[in-house]
């Protein structure tokens, strides 16, 4: 997979509606490049596993008795132990990478949660300040390989800035639906955002445009204070979701869960 791809795979997945639809279509992306028996969504408070929610399966929906497992388990689980221990390495990782798998299938945490997390796992964990979560996928024929390991480098990155952004977007879904439009944006200021959609710096906003960059930064200044936000990406998500932007159709043949 080369960078293009990565970008598209991001761009298609930044088009969902809400957190929820995003970690649908990422889950089904993660299989479909890396073959599982399932992709996990893990997420817990602090570093004692508190508030563990864990959503598996083709529903993907919270699996409740491997929420209320993984919380009774989590400080003596390798992965998280290892993840608290070595909160600035969010390298993708096996469980066979950090124990040794003769070691690995004796621990009581193994055969008290194979039920949903089988032998070889895979985990992509975003980097701080989200230090209690990640995608963990798991299957039971074969290890993970290295080139599969490699995949969920280039993926990462896009998984976790993605993920900030609809944990961010999450309050705005209320605004959106209800159609009220709070950002009351300039024609000028519309222009400049169409350009940030496009992705373009801001020295060719301003040639697109015909204004100078210091003007540019003015108008970037007010959408991002209008939005409520700090960021181009954000700026551009929140509004599509104001319709002051159009979505984006994924390509044709592109299919995600609802």
């Amino acid at each position: 997979m080369d960078f293009d791809e990565v970008v598209a795979i991001g761009s298609r997945l930044s088009q969902l509606p809400d957190r929820t639809a995003y970690r649908r279509a990422a889950r089904e992306q993660l299989l479909r490049l890396v073959p599982a028996d399932d992709a996990l969504w893990i997420q817990a408070a602090d570093q004692f596993g508190s508030g563990c929610v864990a959503i598996r399966g083709d529903r993907f929906a919270i699996d409740r008795q491997l929420s209320g497992d993984l919380t009774r388990y989590w400080t003596r689980h390798v992965t998280p132990r290892w993840q608290t221990a070595h909160v600035h390495e969010r390298t993708p990782f096996r469980v066979s990478d950090i124990i040794a798998p003769r070691r690995w299938r004796e621990q009581e945490t193994y055969h008290e949660l194979k039920y949903a997390m089988p032998e070889h796992q895979l985990n992509i964990a975003p980097p701080p300040p989200a230090r209690f979560r990640c995608w963990m996928l798991a299957r039971r024929a074969s290890d993970f390989t290295d080139a599969e390991v490699e995949l969920a480098i280039g993926l990462a990155p896009v998984l976790a800035t993605l993920g900030l952004m609809y944990d961010r977007l999450e309050p705005w879904q209320e605004v959106a639906q209800s159609g009220n439009n709070q950002a009351d944006l300039t024609a000028r200021e519309l222009g400049v955002l169409g350009a940030l959609a496009d992705g373009l710096p801001a020295r060719a906003i301003g040639r697109r445009l015909g204004i100078s960059m210091r003007t540019v930064d003015k108008h970037l200044e007010h959408i991002y204070r209008k939005l409520g936000c700090r960021d181009r990406l954000i700026a551009v998500a929140i509004a599509r979701q104001l319709g002051l932007l159009p979505v984006i159709p994924p390509p044709a043949g592109t299919q995600f869960p609802v």
